[in-house]
C-alpha cells in the first residue's frame, strides 16, 4: 500500500474524492 501512496498519490487523491473521505487515511 505504501507503494501505491508514493507512486499513485494523484490517483489516490482522485479516488478519495469520489469514494469516501478518509480512504487514504485508512490505507496508510
Amino acid at each position: 500500500v505504501k507503494y501505491i501512496l508514493e507512486n499513485c498519490k494523484e490517483d489516490m487523491d482522485f479516488f478519495n474524492t469520489w469514494f469516501e473521505k478518509g480512504i487514504i487515511s485508512r490505507l496508510s
